[in-house]
């Protein structure tokens, strides 16, 4: 983590956030009460947070200003999510009845660090850190002596919650504080990510879930028709089945999890950090991406029957409308696409010149956040004069140009609009340039008889 020198502090004069709550929990740096159960509410407060901390953008305080923007946007991700906040809502409760405090900081945003207040703080709170470890320390002994008295009581096995414990450890399930939680039961079992059955089926547009140990969330897409293009070329077009398709970008984080690299590192417009936008990367790395994180998850059990790929042209424009009409996915009024996108108005034209933290603007209808703006995405189709419509088509021209589509930081407007498609050699690289993935139906080729082919 990067850390900054503040004359100030941040959380406290922005948000007002007193030095002895921080660093804060995800709902006090939103503003909200303690497990909030409200999407709305939830969404509301996290939005008007965003748009109060971009005043700061293009001051002095443009980095600390960058890295709240980044914190909110996690916790906007963590507790629209049902299976995460569930997750999160636990550890924040259970650590309550221990501590007396928030969430432990292993779940909080990192503390921005601010000038000669933090060591001053230090000082004075050392002694009395040490006082509580020194009087925790006899509360922990006769705890642990109760406990082992009941287990002697008891014939050796645990009661109450360490019942509940031996049981998670039987299971063998896997958890870290602050990551998705996998279930690797017996193979008669679902699949599951933080309790949840993968197998189950979706119960709604835009319903969010997560099908990796990486964070990767997606929205489910159902089948549907639309009419694709804009108004000088629209084509009718139904997708069969549903699919689902990243929230956000593929992230650095999950890139690096996957390939082991970091193309972007040595390009000065790009920021580094886990939840910025994978960029920089040409198609067949991005296909490459797919390969392999298929291969891992079936390895895992958790992807039978499905695979991941990039998204067809046809499957990028369907999921950014969501079910709209209009030129925008919110609309088709330019002057909120900036709530939207990051796009040439609100990055490129203050000197923002890079990629911004995923999720950091407001998703579409189906919880997808980023596709008119931030970065342009691949596409899986070559590129074909004449929009291909149809069933689930997909352009498969002789053309060695692929196509991408949305925006990016260094669009205009124009450029941003739903049915935006641009196409560039397979190979071709940009610091605007990134994908998200989508999980698709896995087609089984025909089996071959003795007679056949």
């Amino acid at each position: 983590m990067v850390e900054f020198e503040w004359a100030f502090d941040p959380y406290h004069e922005w948000l007002g956030i007193s030095p002895d709550e921080q660093p804060p929990n995800y709902y006090r740096l939103l503003g909200i009460r303690d497990v909030e159960t409200s999407p709305s509410v939830i969404e509301h407060a996290a939005d008007q947070r965003m748009l109060h901390i971009r005043t700061f953008q293009n001051g002095r305080h443009a980095a600390a200003s960058q890295q709240l923007l980044n914190e909110i946007a996690q916790a906007k991700l963590c507790l629209l999510n049902p299976e995460s906040k569930a997750g999160y809502d636990a550890r924040l409760k259970a650590d309550q009845a221990v501590h007396h405090h928030p969430i432990a900081a292993a779940d909080k945003p990192p503390r921005l660090k601010t000038n000669g207040q933090n060591s001053i703080r230090a000082k004075n709170t050392g002694a009395t850190a040490l006082v509580v470890v020194l009087g925790g320390a006899g509360l922990l002994v006769a705890a642990l002596l109760l406990w082992l008295g009941a287990i002697v009581m008891s014939g050796g096995q645990p009661q109450g919650p360490d019942a509940r414990t031996a049981a998670l450890a039987a299971d063998k399930t896997v958890e870290a504080p602050g990551k998705t939680t996998v279930s690797q039961q017996s193979t008669n079992s679902h699949p599951t990510i933080n309790g949840a059955d993968v197998t189950r089926p979706p119960s709604k547009a835009g319903e969010v879930r997560e099908f990796t140990d990486l964070q990767l969330e997606f929205c489910w897409c159902p089948p549907g028709s639309f009419k694709m293009g804009d108004a000088k070329a629209k084509v009718d077009v139904t997708l069969s089945k549903g699919f689902w398709l990243g929230r956000t970008e593929v992230t650095q984080g999950s890139w690096t999890a996957v390939m082991g690299t970091t193309p972007w590192s040595d390009q000065k417009k790009v920021k580094d950090g886990s939840g910025y936008p994978a960029v920089y990367v040409n198609w067949y790395e991005a296909r490459e991406f797919c390969r392999k994180l298929t291969e891992r998850e079936r390895r895992s059990g958790r992807s039978t029957g499905w695979k991941y790929d990039l998204p067809t042209q046809a499957q990028w424009e369907y999921a950014c409308r969501a079910g709209t009409e209009t030129v925008y996915s919110f609309g088709d009024d330019t002057g909120q696409l900036g709530e939207h996108a990051w796009f040439e108005g609100n990055a490129k034209r203050v000197g923002q010149h890079y990629a911004h933290a995923v999720a950091s603007t407001r998703a579409n209808l189906w919880g997808l956040h980023d596709m008119h703006g931030n970065a342009h995405e691949w596409c899986r189709d070559r590129h074909v004069d004449q929009l291909p419509g149809g069933v689930d088509p997909e352009g498969n021209g002789k053309s060695e140009k692929r196509v991408f589509g949305g925006g990016s930081w260094n669009s205009r407007a124009q450029r941003c609009r739903s049915a935006s498609r641009i196409s560039s050699a397979a190979e071709f690289r940009d610091i605007s340039l990134g994908f998200r993935v989508a999980r698709v139906p896995q087609i089984q080729s025909p089996k071959k008889t003795a007679a056949g082919p």
